[in-house]
């Protein structure tokens, strides 16, 4: 053990060491500057680790198992000493207490950041099944709830990396392609409702990369739209993303970055590379991994915006994985030490015990769109037909398995589901266990978090199909088989931050000092965000300076905003203060979503 981790730190402390060394990035961002760039950025999250517990303090550290498995490092192996708990150790202890919440974005999240973490995300515990839990959450068009299309994109981006997808991608694809917006001419793209008018660049990232991950090519026009409007978001001096509410950050960057990687695109390419701030020097060209290094501190740390050093743990976590990842999430690293398992072992589940399971079922090329998917409980070893069985009796939704026809004998085979019938010669329904090869017998055993996919074969039946039975949808409250228990999160309450109405504001050096306030209970991480301040000049109004600020939950700052000066000269010449608008966005980092608050302010010298 004292080996493994010795090893893991000091190969982040050498990295750390040439950093100093290293030329400065531009026009390309080599494999070699990645990788290094993430290996400096490992040592700096080790110093963020908390030896007691294993926890990466800050906003958003469950994502450092993504990024820390893009850098080649499991987070079994993350430790603050030789006996201390491992990050893995952290976040698989806090799930199996039910800390993980019981919205589809939370499942969503558990399954990519615990996946690239060596966790099962299907196997957490015998009660614990977060891929069942997911699924737990469709309503036989779309994931959790319906007003809002973010948990149908990351629903969809987990479900891919679960292998649950497979049979289940065009009935994942079908909302988040009819939830994009296209307000204008020449802008494509989602936000985090399914309503919205102003797409947003971090979720239209995510959204062609959920896309891509439920099979839909890089060149259909749904995902081109969207990368051809993200190309117009490009920042041309520093290559990085512009976001309407934060500006250029490394978030919005490396959700970009993530999307294209996904979709297969460079996001190095020539269509991808900026001007710089020199149009006639080609060494001067910037794509948006250059602006990501150029946020990078002297201890390995990212900070979010230029002209910050603030060490940031979700900009580090989220600049590593667009630096060497392959999208939202990412396979487990190998051990240190190769005698230790990637994955972290199943729980030890006597047979016969009843655990939570999915079931996913295609019903075949004649019902496009009408895929199925559903958690139900059966007894652990039940073979596949006595699985049908009991979610046919209860499953959630209710209603995805009924008219259950099964052959006599010792090894059934599937007649027909939800009125789809086999046809004799020409089609015939086909069970899998976990990926594994199809097969027309029901006889297979359904091991720990094991995913069921039925698939009718063959050619389509000749009749015109009868319309799908429709589904239930799992009642506000009711229990969710495979989900977490404990408090967790009973509602959407995204972070939100609060200002103070009709105060008044001195401006002081340049700079005005704006009390910000983070409520409790509006989001497990707390606030994150940026301020703007402005001002009415020439008959609208226009921002005089931004700030980003992080403020816990429970907790309050004064945020420094410098201002333009502009506003400066304003303030010196007039005889009464002058009237100010405040504008606070906060990112919700378990949802995505983006609250903004705004107050009235009057500033005076």
């Amino acid at each position: 053990m004292r080996r493994r981790t010795t090893t893991v730190r000091t190969l982040c402390a050498a990295a750390l060491a040439a950093l100093a060394c290293a030329p400065a990035a531009n026009a390309y961002v080599t494999d070699q500057q990645a990788d290094l760039a993430a290996a400096t950025a490992v040592g700096w999250i080790a110093t963020q680790q908390t030896a007691e517990t294993g926890q990466v303090a800050g906003f958003g550290g469950d994502w450092a198992m993504v990024a820390l498995a893009g850098a080649d490092v499991n987070a079994a192996d993350l430790r603050g000493g030789p006996t201390a708990p491992s990050l893995q150790d952290y976040f698989h202890g806090s799930w199996v207490g039910g800390a993980l919440g019981t919205l589809a974005t939370d499942q969503a999240r558990g399954i990519l950041t615990g996946g690239a973490g060596g966790i099962q995300p299907s196997r957490v515990a015998a009660e614990r099944n977060l891929v069942a839990a997911l699924a737990a959450h469709h309503d036989g068009e779309q994931l959790g709830n319906a007003a809002l299309i973010n948990d149908d994109i990351f629903g969809a981006l987990a479900l891919d990396h679960a292998g649950a997808a497979a049979a289940f991608a065009p009935t994942l694809a079908a909302p988040i392609r009819a939830a994009q917006a296209r307000p204008a001419e020449g802008v494509a793209g989602w936000g985090y409702a399914t309503a919205t008018a102003n797409p947003d660049v971090d979720m239209t990232g995510a959204g062609i990369a959920a896309l891509c991950a439920a099979g839909v090519p890089a060149d259909d026009p749904d995902v081109a739209e969207a990368v051809e409007w993200l190309r117009t978001k490009q920042d041309p001096v520093s290559g990085g993303i512009v976001s309407s509410f934060f500006g250029p950050n490394s978030d919005s960057t490396g959700w970009v970055v993530n999307g294209l990687r996904q979709c297969g695109i460079d996001p190095q390419g020539p269509e991808w590379t900026a001007p710089g701030a020199d149009p006639d020097d080609p060494s001067d060209d910037r794509t948006p991994l250059d602006f990501l290094l150029a946020l990078q501190q002297p201890s390995g740390a990212f900070a979010w915006q230029e002209g910050s050093d603030a060490e940031n743990l979700y900009s580090t976590q989220g600049a590593v994985t667009a630096l060497v990842g392959d999208g939202f999430g990412h396979p487990p690293a190998a051990r240190v030490d190769p005698g230790d398992p990637t994955l972290r072992p199943a729980p030890d589940v006597p047979a016969g015990s009843p655990v939570p399971l999915t079931v996913a079922i295609d019903h075949g090329p004649d019902q496009p769109g009408a895929e199925r998917i559903c958690a139900t409980t059966a007894p652990l070893g039940a073979t596949v037909a006595e699985v049908l069985g009991a979610t046919a009796e209860s499953a959630v939704p209710g209603g995805c398995v009924t008219g259950l026809e099964l052959s006599a004998g010792a090894a059934p085979r599937l007649l027909a589901v939800n009125g789809v019938s086999a046809q004799e010669g020409a089609s015939r329904w086909l069970a899998a266990v976990d990926g594994g090869e199809p097969q027309p017998a029901l006889d297979a055993t359904a091991g720990l978090g094991a995913v069921v996919s039925l698939t009718l074969a063959g050619p389509a039946p000749t009749e015109p199909p009868a319309p799908l039975p429709p589904v239930d949808p799992p009642a506000a409250g009711a229990p969710l088989p495979g989900a977490p228990a404990g408090p967790g999160r009973p509602s959407l309450r995204p972070a939100r931050a609060i200002l103070r109405r009709g105060g008044r504001l001195r401006l002081r050096r340049g700079a005005v000092r704006v009390a910000v306030r983070c409520p409790r209970g509006t989001g497990a991480d707390g606030c994150r965000g940026a301020l703007r301040i402005r001002f009415r000049r020439g008959g609208r109004w226009v921002t005089a300076g931004r700030a980003a600020f992080e403020i816990g939950a429970g907790s309050r700052r004064r945020v420094v905003v410098r201002v333009g000066p502009r506003l400066r000269r304003l303030t010196r010449v007039s005889q009464r203060p002058v009237a100010v608008r405040l504008v606070a966005a906060v990112r919700d980092l378990g949802s995505g979503i983006v609250r903004t608050t705004g107050a009235r302010a009057r500033l005076r010298r």
